[in-house]
């Protein structure tokens, strides 16, 4: 409750999927991650953690394609992850 509050200004029932993510990052350690959130820019690095992420989601059907091919186009703070990164995290 409390990181949705701090995060986002929000309740975590209204968290949407990509922030939902975010915070599943942020959660364990918070000084690597935050910079990310304060920026609203993802790393390199945190774009793989929230592509693992969200494909674990897909896997065990917490989401349905159409979310996860939205988060997608979404999960870089409104802009698309890259297909390189998607590429090369989802297909090892």
């Amino acid at each position: 409750k409390e990181a949705a509050l701090t995060y986002f200004n929000s309740k975590p029932e209204r968290l949407t999927i990509n922030q939902s993510i975010y915070l599943a990052m942020v959660l364990p350690a918070p000084n690597s991650w935050s910079e990310s959130l304060k920026n609203k820019e993802l790393t390199e690095f945190a774009s793989t953690r929230f592509l693992q992420i969200l494909e674990g989601m897909r896997v065990k059907n917490y989401i349905s394609q159409t979310q996860y091919e939205r988060a997608l186009q979404t999960g870089n703070f409104g802009a698309p992850i890259k297909p390189q990164l998607i590429n090369a995290t989802l297909h090892k």
